[in-house]
């Protein structure tokens, strides 16, 4: 899980500006494939102009004699604000994962990247 986080905070997923669509677009492709690999059907779904590609994924369940499985969703986004305007609060890189005291730091790590690393 650490080196899926490590490799997608590396990934520039800043929204709101033209300059990162495509980091934006490798972002989705990204997760689409950690999805795929935890065993999920997923598909990215071109977003409206301007806007980012969504990702699906879906988990199957096997029913158990005669009790029904329920579904569950599970939501998130993948896009980070940018960083130019608090560079120098930052004590590392913010697009590096850095371990500290115990705690991981990039941006992205807890809002919201971690939760779909695996």
């Amino acid at each position: 899980m650490l080196f899926v986080l490590k490799e997608w905070i590396a990934i520039q997923t800043i929204s709101g500006t033209p300059d990162y669509v495509e980091e934006c677009r490798r972002g989705a492709r990204f997760l689409k494939n950690v999805l795929r690999q935890l065993g999920a059907v997923s598909r990215m779904i071109p977003g409206a102009a301007g806007r980012n590609p969504l990702v699906y994924g879906r988990f199957s369940g096997k029913n158990s004699g005669q009790h029904r499985i329920p579904t569950v969703l599970i939501y998130g986004h993948y896009d980070v604000v940018a960083v130019e305007h608090e560079k120098d609060l930052w004590g590392s890189d913010p697009f590096q994962l850095t371990g500290k005291n115990g705690y991981l730091y990039g941006r992205g790590t807890s809002d919201n990247k971690a939760s779909g690393a695996g």
